[in-house]
């Protein structure tokens, strides 16, 4: 019989978390599960910790990339031999409360037309703090096309349970190594029949070592994911609204991604600003901007201007400004 779910965690180097994963997992009070642990080259003792748990528990599978790919490919890896009805990704740093499996089943029990189940987000760190979001009655449900446009300006998050075969007919994108989770988790909702929540925790790690904490040229990768986004909610004929939804959110990161980049530049060399440019300019020659509402675009720190060097000019001029007269005033 196949188990009910599937948890997809992709590894590298994650030693310090790993094993406290895992146990959140061998924890659950459903026990019908599966997990798969894809390591991904690691170089630490990552490897060594999955193998060990997988020797103790025939539950837990053990996989290996080639080569060091991403988390989108580490994923898929496992996604093709999930089993359960249900599947969910796992980050190694991250943990599920021991009723997160469970309050999903008895979700679905109740909602046999829902596909995809939100957990209860928990936000921690290690020094004990940590912040839950506000409950959602286990009774309410979205449409998938509602879920997605509260997703792409994040009033939902994309940590959920989804049905396994929807899952393995869009897998994550492999062409971003970051922030493409983002782009698949948004399309997961929006080919959803139905979008529901449960009280279950996905119990989210925020510490100083995350990738995205630090500008560097992969940082531009969130606004090639928004653009991949917008052409996949194109292709997918969305409606006005959702592309609406998704021009605006575009437009704001990739001002906070140039300004961000101009703030940063002495922590790039020459060739790495040349790389982040080459690809501010080609995304900007990809924005809509009659899609953005006349209050953003004429907005003075938004303002939407094209060719690329004249959006340069204009921004880092109002950046200088903006550094003067905050000079002025501590004076």
């Amino acid at each position: 019989m196949n188990p009910r779910f599937t948890i997809l965690t992709a590894v590298y180097n994650a030693q310090a978390y790993v094993a406290e994963c895992i146990e959140s997992v061998l924890s659950q009070t459903c026990a019908e599960w599966q997990m798969i642990c894809i390591d991904d080259c690691s170089t630490d003792e990552s490897k060594q910790i999955l193998h060990q748990y997988a020797a103790r528990d025939s539950r837990i599978q053990v996989m290996q990339t080639k080569v060091n790919s991403g988390q989108a490919v580490a994923r898929n890896v496992g996604l093709k031999v999930a089993k359960g009805e249900f599947t969910l990704m796992l980050d190694a740093d991250d943990l599920l409360s021991p009723d997160a499996l469970e309050s999903v089943w008895r979700a679905h029990l109740r909602h046999p037309e829902v596909d995809t189940f939100l957990f209860r987000l928990e936000r921690f760190d290690d020094a004990g703090r940590s912040e839950v979001e506000p409950l959602v009655s286990g009774h309410i449900t979205l449409s998938g096309r509602d879920a997605c446009l509260r997703a792409i300006n994040w009033r939902i998050h994309g940590y959920f349970a989804i049905r396994t075969d929807l899952h393995q007919r869009l897998p994550y994108d492999e062409s971003l190594r970051i922030y493409g989770d983002d782009v698949t988790s948004r399309l997961h909702l929006f080919h959803s029949r139905a979008v529901g929540f449960c009280p279950g925790r996905y119990r989210y790690r925020q510490h100083g070592a995350s990738c995205t904490h630090h500008f560097s040229v992969r940082r531009i990768d969130f606004v090639r994911a928004n653009t991949l986004m917008r052409q996949l909610l194109e292709e997918r004929h969305a409606d006005g609204d959702l592309l609406r939804c998704c021009e605006v959110y575009a437009w704001r990161i990739y001002v906070a991604i140039f300004r961000e980049m101009v703030m940063t530049e002495t922590i790039l060399s020459p060739t790495e600003r040349e790389q982040c440019e080459h690809y501010l300019n080609e995304h900007l020659t990809l924005m809509h901007p009659s899609r953005l509402p006349w209050s953003l675009r004429l907005h003075p720190s938004f303002l939407f201007l094209r060719p690329y060097k004249l959006f340069k000019g204009y921004q880092t001029r109002l950046l200088a400004l903006r550094k003067l007269i905050k000079g002025k005033k501590k004076d």
